[in-house]
């Protein structure tokens, strides 16, 4: 070969190494995540990373990250994390999926809090929850910190029960229901706020089952008794009844269970009415009798206390439902899921949205929220974000092979699965008190208590009308439910106080004719 020829032969492989070496090398980590510096022996292997773009001076950890999904909430990206050892630390590369901005090249210069979650027990929702590794906030400038920018996880937040208090206790109760479904220890947790004369006295009291908004955790009772609290107030006011007062949680597998059998977080209704009730009653000297247990909540709350109500017709004497996710799926916030074909655009092709102002403003699309639901998701699905709409798949449908909800609708795209959509009818509060009045009606005389304003934020009361629409169309017997609507008042429009809430159980107590010692 002559010598020319050979001069090009070699020029020419140098290039086509030089072009695959650049093919082949791997992009450049934007950040990196250490273990913690004790790394525990059983540290989790598998997880979800999550890392937020905190503006400087925000609380963090952020524990509601992404919402509300608004195109200028604070970003967030995630991973999945699959034999992580915790030794080496993880490279985070540039394609982590991501809400409000789908890559890191759309997240705006600045300076900001970057904190690492990394989330092991999918038991709880939350990415910050029980189980889940924080990290310090560390403040970065965007994007010239790009690629040198070192996270370490610092602490474990353990699955404990906050320290008792006056007048408040913890409790925490291993279900045998919940454990034989899943194959493994489920534990139920719940507050307990006692009154003032509890610790001297002999008496037994009624109770007031209380239901937060979507994944109000049980330690929401801390809040309650602070010093100065108006609850707190009302609750050691000696003119008003007395109670004990116990709060469920609302966390689950999927997000919150809604404290209501699904065929995919279990059968958690059962758990509660026949495992944790009796607990609480027998320990606190409740009056262990259906026409002393009342129920209450607003929003998730409102939904799950009528549930209860209804589907456990005789164990409770009446709900107080505020502000109540849709009892009637015709209006599934603005979805007909019945009837329409699409639930994230309308009839006309514009996008539904999930939330508005007083106003009317609408203000985030259904589609955008399921959208931040997924970057929540093991999988990248919203059906493991352990939000909103993931938990309404998880309580309403089916379950599928692989162990998660059947969509209603494709998560891309929004198309309705009519299939699909038959089994959320078992949960249809409206279908199902029109098919079953004539066995459960005489159960439930009296006990529905519903309040909700015209201008809620996600669009709930047009459901609210066509429930109140049967009941004022049943019959034999007459159910009696009281309705009282809002004018412009929006999501979680609570007119009554805790005190006045209290009077009016502790009325219909009386009326029942039942009592303590």
């Amino acid at each position: 070969m002559k010598a020319r020829q050979l001069w090009w032969l070699l020029v020419l492989v140098a290039l086509l190494g030089l072009t695959a070496c650049e093919r082949e090398a791997p992009p450049e980590a934007w950040a990196t995540v250490h273990g913690p510096d004790r790394l525990p022996e059983d540290f989790a292997r598998e997880g979800r990373l999550f890392v937020v773009f905190a503006p400087e001076g925000a609380e963090v950890p952020h524990v509601h990250m992404g919402f509300p999904p608004w195109s200028d909430s604070d970003p967030f990206f995630a991973m999945d994390v699959d034999g992580w050892r915790g030794e080496q630390p993880l490279r985070l590369m540039p394609g982590m999926t991501g809400f409000p901005r789908e890559s890191l090249d759309g997240v705006p210069p600045g300076r900001y809090q970057l904190q690492a979650i990394y989330k092991t027990d999918f038991f709880f929702h939350q990415p910050v929850a029980e189980g889940s590794w924080v990290s310090e906030p560390l403040e970065v400038e965007w994007p010239e910190d790009r690629g040198k920018i070192e996270l370490r996880l610092g602490e474990l937040l353990p699955d404990e029960l906050p320290a008792d208090r006056p007048n408040l206790r913890f409790v925490r109760i291993r279900s045998e229901l919940l454990s034989e479904f899943w194959g493994e220890d489920i534990h139920l947790r719940a507050a307990v706020i006692l009154p003032s004369d509890w610790e001297d006295s002999d008496a037994r009291y009624p109770v007031r089952y209380n239901i937060g908004g979507y994944g109000s955790r049980y330690t929401r009772a801390l809040g309650l008794m602070e010093a100065g609290s108006d609850f707190r107030n009302d609750w050691y006011d000696p003119a008003n009844p007395k109670f004990l007062m116990v709060l469920l949680d609302g966390t689950g597998p999927f997000g919150d269970p809604y404290q209501i059998n699904s065929r995919n977080s279990g059968p958690w209704g059962d758990a509660v009415v026949e495992e944790l009730i009796p607990h609480i009653e027998s320990k606190f000297r409740a009056i262990a009798e259906p026409e002393a247990r009342f129920l209450d909540g607003g929003s998730t709350g409102g939904w799950a206390s009528l549930a209860m109500q209804i589907f456990y017709p005789e164990t409770f004497n009446g709900a107080w439902s505020f502000c109540a996710d849709s009892p009637d799926f015709r209006r599934f916030q603005l979805i007909d899921l019945y009837e329409d074909d699409n639930a994230y655009y309308n009839r006309h092709g514009y996008l539904i949205p999930s939330k508005r102002s007083i106003e009317g403003d609408p203000e985030f699309s259904i589609k955008a929220e399921i959208a931040m639901e997924r970057v929540m998701g093991r999988g990248d699905t919203f059906l493991t974000g352990g939000e909103q709409w993931g938990a309404w798949h998880a309580l309403y449908g089916p379950r599928g092979d692989d162990g998660l909800p059947v969509p209603a609708w494709d998560e891309h795209t929004g198309e309705i699965d009519p299939e699909v959509v038959a089994y959320w009818k078992d949960y249809d509060l409206r279908l199902y008190l029109k098919e079953n009045w004539p066995e459960i009606g005489e159960d439930l005389v009296g006990k529905l208590n519903i309040w909700m304003g015209d201008m809620d934020d996600y669009y709930l009361n047009p459901g609210m009308y066509r429930f109140a629409e049967l009941m004022a169309e049943l019959s034999d017997p007459d159910p009696e439910a009281r309705f009282t609507w809002g004018r412009l008042q929006g999501h979680c429009w609570i007119p009554l106080s805790h005190a006045e809430i209290f009077r009016q159980m502790a009325e219909r107590l009386e009326a029942s004719g039942a009592g303590g010692d």
